[in-house]
């Protein structure tokens, strides 16, 4: 009967021996899965900011330029629309200069 008891307390502290470094490897483990996680999230949140980089720099040269001409060009016309030009009264503007007024007025 002790030689059994002696098996079993052997049995038990080897299981609880073993379940200490199945706990350790366990942590091990879950940190390097952590690991893992984070570095792909990190690579995800680089991918993404490269992404929207180049979908600014493509807006930026493709799509703006055509559009900056198309209304400029309307808000352009827009505005020659609102204000006539008279042709027939455009001319030089004859304004007396202070000298010739003096004289006028001297004699």
């Amino acid at each position: 009967m002790e030689t059994y008891l002696l098996q079993n307390m052997c049995q038990v502290v080897t299981l609880l021996w073993m379940s200490g470094e199945v706990a350790e490897n366990t942590k091990t483990i879950q940190e390097e899965v952590r690991m893992e996680k984070e570095k792909k999230k990190s690579k995800g949140k680089k991918a993404l900011i490269i992404a929207g980089g180049i979908a600014l720099t493509v807006a930026g040269f493709i799509v703006i330029p055509p559009l900056l001409d198309k209304y400029a060009n309307k808000a352009y016309k827009s505005s020659l629309k609102k204000e006539e030009i008279d042709f027939d009264d455009m001319g030089p503007e004859i304004v007396p200069s202070k000298e010739k007024e003096e004289e006028e007025s001297g004699d």
